[in-house]
């Protein structure tokens, strides 16, 4: 099977992505009065609104809240009714012409070598091989210069954390704390990211999303702390816990990426991958869901960005009682369940068909609130970034090709790299018949 060297050696030659997901729920939380629909994106939303209203006056009226992603077609709805339930208005709307899909707003869950001071506690580093990667390369750009940034979609961070600062992702058009929307894409002072779920520039302060971003991508050899996958790198930071601030979240990167590519490199961020710790918890098999992560992912890829996410943290089969947004559909998406130190898979969600492959999830240190360490961090949540962190490690390996067709056929290149992560695996009886790969992550590998 191809792996990233000989990848890069053929390019040559021919010159040329303590808490968990959650335990699974009988009934999905949501968001009173809302829903999310999809519509054609050239289709104007005032008509269909008001051909929904003419038709069920009787029953409920609806307006749209936000604009989520026009150009996919994207809506938030608020309705009012005195009639109906939410979920029957859902029910209503989804049987309408010119509905392509229409969902309640769900609330989601989290999914729970260098001389800093406690790499030696990193038991999974060494597990995967993350070392021999080190030896060639610590992460933070492409081998021309370009930088690599990573989104990570969580319900809250730390941007002041010591370990964490120098690799946040500055958005070089927003000037910090003035109130205004510098940039002018409608958010204000989104300066390392954006709030969605608030709809703020400032974030939460939350333990979760410091910890996902630790092991992605805490400062390396700098003598403190723990070192991340990737030494350097640059941190973009999406705070949402909802269907439609995910959705809101995957326009933005995608948004960022593009602006980064129409100036040169000037604006925006050459975002790579993205990591979502979060999601339903099982559940959850409806496909007038799907459009919801499925289209941005399928966008996303085309600019050569790979989508991680964690599946449950519970024992089942995803194939048969559905999460979100492990069953989604795309050729972008790479799915990871939880091992231990064992290497077995243990109380988390697995499929064949949905899973990619395991990675290292119990007892995992990284940074923790207060400029502190989080000795025990657990649960898909760990294993989720430890993946995508390898994805950005290994796009930095000194390749010049690598660089080159990451911008001259970024698609492609996006594929290829979820097939090496695929095809790098260690084999475990374990994750046999349990995921696609049938075995758990191995940097090393991935990258010869």
């Amino acid at each position: 099977m191809k792996t990233l060297l000989l990848f890069a050696s053929t390019l040559f030659l021919f010159s040329w992505s303590a808490f968990g997901q959650g335990l699974a729920k009988s009934q999905p939380d949501f968001i009173q009065n809302e829903i999310l629909i999809k519509i054609d994106a050239n289709q104007p939303i005032e008509e269909v609104i008001n051909a929904l209203n003419e038709k069920y006056f009787e029953d409920f009226t609806l307006s749209v809240k936000r604009a989520t992603a026009p150009d996919w077609g994207l809506y938030l709805l608020e309705a009012s009714t005195s009639q109906l339930e939410l979920p029957q208005i859902v029910k209503k709307v989804n049987d309408f012409q010119a509905i392509k899909a229409a969902t309640l707003n769900r609330t989601l869950s989290n999914r729970n070598d260098p001389n800093d001071q406690n790499y030696a506690d990193q038991w999974y580093m060494m597990r995967v091989e993350m070392d021999k990667v080190w030896d060639i390369t610590t992460g933070g750009q492409l081998s021309n210069g370009e930088p690599i940034v990573m989104a990570i979609l969580d319900s809250g961070f730390d941007v002041e954390h010591d370990d964490i600062v120098e690799n946040i992702w500055n958005n070089p058009g927003e000037v910090p704390s003035d109130n205004i929307d510098n940039d002018g894409n409608g958010l204000i002072d989104d300066v390392h990211g954006y709030n969605f779920q608030n709809d703020r520039g400032t974030f939460a302060l939350g333990y979760h999303g410091l910890a996902v971003s630790g092991i992605a991508g805490a400062k390396g050899d700098n003598g403190v702390f723990t070192s991340g996958v990737n030494w350097d790198i640059k941190l973009m930071f999406l705070q949402c816990l909802s269907f439609e601030s995910v959705a809101s979240a995957f326009y933005y990167a995608l948004n960022q990426k593009k602006l980064y590519l129409s100036s040169n490199g000037a604006l925006g961020a050459n975002v790579m991958v993205t990591n979502t710790s979060l999601g339903t918890g099982g559940n959850c098999l409806d496909e007038n869901i799907f459009p919801f992560f499925s289209e941005p992912m399928d966008s996303l890829g085309k600019y050569g960005i790979l989508s991680v996410a964690s599946t449950a943290n519970s024992f089942f089969d995803v194939d048969v009682d559905g999460d979100v947004p492990t069953n989604c559909p795309s050729d972008f998406l790479i799915a990871v369940t939880k091992t231990n130190q064992m290497d077995q898979l243990l109380d988390a969600a697995y499929g064949k068909n949905s899973v990619d492959l395991g990675a290292p999830g119990t007892e995992i240190y990284t940074l923790g609130l207060d400029n502190t360490l989080n000795f025990n961090f657990d649960g898909t949540s760990a294993s989720s970034p430890l993946v995508a962190g390898t994805v950005a490690l290994l796009y930095s390996l000194p390749c010049s090709k690598i660089a080159a067709s990451v911008n001259e056929t970024p698609e492609q290149m996006a594929r290829d790299m979820k097939g090496f992560i695929l095809d790098g695996v260690d084999q475990f009886s374990s994750l046999q018949d349990k995921t696609v790969s049938g075995g758990r992550l191995n940097a090393r590998k991935s990258m010869e």
